[in-house]
């Protein structure tokens, strides 16, 4: 297995806000960045286990993501999540076609234990060009095989395909 030495998560998000009236047209530009860096290994602010997927999903399509034990990171390497300290998911469906509303939902076990549910009922709605993220670097969150750890991706749309990017950081 690879050997996961540093990591930098970067989130960035910028907005520009103009007012026209008579005379000017003033600007306010904002940034919120947020850098996170993480050492290799597998504690507190640590991980050693990175795995990317792009999921290509038909008309109410499904893929579900087993973080503890059928995946493989990109070596080719089975990748076996004790702990997620971060996950990204991006509905880039409007890349497939600039017509679609391909909407996809994230849920599975994984996701209820985190939230605290029992059952697998929660959903979140990601539209076409969002995205959801969750990190948590400190301690993570725990992924108990056969019982949390599925995140599910699902298309909502009932005649587009949809597709998604999935980044999941944490510790094997």
């Amino acid at each position: 297995m690879a050997t996961l030495v540093a990591s930098k998560v970067k989130v960035t998000y910028t907005g520009n806000i103009e007012k026209t009236d008579n005379f000017a047209t003033p600007s306010v530009a904002k940034t919120l960045q947020r850098i996170f860096k993480m050492g290799g290994g597998s504690g507190n602010n640590q991980l050693d286990l990175l795995y990317t997927q792009r999921v290509a999903l038909a008309a109410y399509g499904t893929a579900n993501i087993d973080l503890s034990g059928t995946i493989e990171d990109q070596y080719g390497d089975v990748a076996v999540f004790t702990k997620v300290k971060g996950v990204l998911v991006v509905n880039r469906s409007d890349k497939l076609s600039t017509v679609t509303t391909a909407e996809i939902n994230i849920s599975g076990n994984w996701i209820d234990s985190w939230i605290g549910q029992s059952v697998d009922t929660i959903l979140i709605p990601i539209q076409v060009g969002g995205h959801v993220s969750i990190f948590n670097p400190r301690t993570g969150l725990t992924v108990t095989a056969s019982t949390a750890d599925i995140l599910t991706i699902t298309n909502a749309d009932s005649t587009n395909a949809a597709e998604a990017d999935v980044f999941v950081f944490g510790i094997a």
